[in-house]
């Protein structure tokens, strides 16, 4: 057939052979349609030999196709539009930092340029454009355009971090951060309970000057991954460091040590992804399989029911996910998976509609989001970000402090878009944080992004007549309120 496929005089035998291999269902026309029908499909992709690249925005193939070349299924699957190409690996870029969500524990107003405790509608942290935006527990991080880096926040609700230069990239857990240089070299702050900084101790004592990571130097680190009290980082050669937290076994190493300075772990072929939570891990493979390690007391690691809520201490595959996923997300007790052709699929903690799907049952395997053409997954405290093609947002489940900015602080079950956001290239979400950080593409105008403060406080003031208004009332109707009892006089 290869050799027909190159030879315009050989079609008819080809389809003619093809033909007699049906002859059985001859009898039913709708079989025999569908092999007349496929032939010179079949003729003319029997000349591709290679594997498709897993970028390829070509259309899919049929699946017969994949299956008669052993090729993964999810190549012959219908391929929704319109295609987009994959958030990036960190979420940088030239853009407008916005943010929304918990502000009270960030001093003067640092999560956006307003003094909100909650933003509830996304808002400009800053009127400059930046490289990056990172979020951790009750801080973040921005990369200016100079390579400095602007600290907002408390850590642990004592210290910050000290501002750095010729910063590259910059990565936040949940009270810790790391730094690449321009020179290559890696830096790290914060806390170290649980030897998280990879500086070769542990101890309660918070490192607010980032100090040099020994252990990183030298190596060629594609991506970081930063959790609770653990981190991963991915090389170029597709292994795998860790470092921090392993008392759940989240390190893969099949013990419960902690890590006080990094390590390779066991597993190769490590695409580029990788996602770190409270106290597990994600590992996105080049074939598209997921591995998983650590806490599964709410099925965040997917693995199905059958592997019970014990912690899982060696580097296992998630059977239930379809073969091509491209990236994933950690959150705090639940798990986000997004597939090359835009859908997403989620395990674990249901409890506040983290999943998005009917019901707040935890998942303990991989089950289909309804949301479609995702480019970028995020995952928070029990809140979930999801970025599509176009550039629109759409977010799921605890909102008590405005982190899916949708302009109220109701929980969500289902995904709802989040207004005023166009244009946006990524968004970053620390496993434990309650407040989220995009980046607009830098040609987005201002008045949307300055509009939802504008919403915020319009709302806010109305709200504050309508009480004030509500206490005249009564006090006209001469009943005052006291510590829940009605007293009239």
């Amino acid at each position: 057939l290869k050799s027909a496929s190159s030879n315009p005089s050989g079609l008819l035998e080809v389809r003619l052979g093809l033909a007699a291999m049906f002859t059985p269902c001859a009898a039913r026309a709708n079989c025999c349609m569908l092999v007349i029908l496929s032939c010179s499909d079949l003729v003319l992709l029997m000349a591709a030999e290679p594997l498709p690249p897993a970028d390829s925005s070509t259309a899919y193939l049929p699946s017969w196709w994949c299956q008669a070349k052993h090729w993964p299924w999810w190549l012959c699957q219908p391929k929704p539009s319109p295609q987009c190409d994959r958030a990036p690996i960190v979420c940088e870029g030239a853009g407008r930092a916005l943010g929304a969500g918990e502000n009270a524990n960030l001093p003067n107003g640092a999560l956006t340029m307003d003094r909100f405790n909650e933003v509830w509608l996304p808002r400009s942290i800053q009127q400059e454009p930046v490289r990056q935006a990172v979020s951790g527990d009750d801080f973040g991080i921005i990369v200016q355009f100079d390579n400095t880096t602007t600290f907002m926040g408390l850590v642990l609700g004592e210290e910050e971090i000290a501002s750095l230069s010729a910063v590259r990239r910059a990565f936040a857990g949940e009270n810790f951060a790391y730094f690449e240089l321009l020179n290559g070299s890696w830096l790290s702050a914060g806390d170290n309970d649980d030897g998280e900084l990879g500086l070769g101790f542990s101890g309660a004592d918070l490192v607010t000057m980032p100090r040099l990571v020994q252990g990183l130097e030298g190596l060629e680190v594609r991506q970081a991954a930063l959790g609770d009290e653990h981190a991963l980082f991915v090389l170029t050669n597709g292994s795998v460091i860790g470092v921090g937290d392993n008392s759940d076994g989240e390190l893969g190493l099949s013990n419960t040590q902690d890590q006080t300075v990094p390590v390779r772990l066991p597993v190769e072929g490590v695409r580029f992804a990788a996602a770190a939570g409270e106290d597990f891990s994600l590992l996105v493979l080049e074939d598209g399989t997921v591995l998983a390690a650590g806490e599964n007391d709410d099925g965040q690691l997917g693995l199905g029911p059958e592997a019970g809520t014990q912690d899982v201490r060696i580097f296992t595959a998630i059977p239930g996910l379809p073969r091509h996923v491209v990236a994933a997300a950690a959150g705090d007790d639940f798990s986000l998976f997004l597939t090359y052709d835009g859908y997403v699929y989620g395990a674990g903690e249901n409890d506040d509609g983290e999943l998005g799907i009917p019901g707040t049952e935890s998942r303990a395997a991989p089950v289909r989001i309804p949301i479609e053409i995702v480019r970028q997954v995020e995952a928070g405290d029990d809140f979930s970000v999801f970025v599509l093609c176009d550039g629109t947002v759409f977010a799921t489940g605890a909102n008590g402090n405005g982190q899916l900015g949708i302009g109220s602080l109701v929980d969500q079950f289902e995904p709802v878009q989040v207004p005023y956001l166009e244009n946006v290239r990524c968004a970053d979400v620390g496993p434990d944080s309650e407040h989220v950080y995009y980046l607009m593409e830098e040609a987005s105008g201002v008045s949307a992004q300055e509009v939802g403060g504008d919403a915020q406080r319009e709302q806010e003031g109305q709200e504050k007549e309508e009480k004030e208004e509500e206490d005249e009332e009564e006090r006209r109707d001469g009943t005052v309120y006291s510590s829940g009892v009605v007293l009239h006089p």
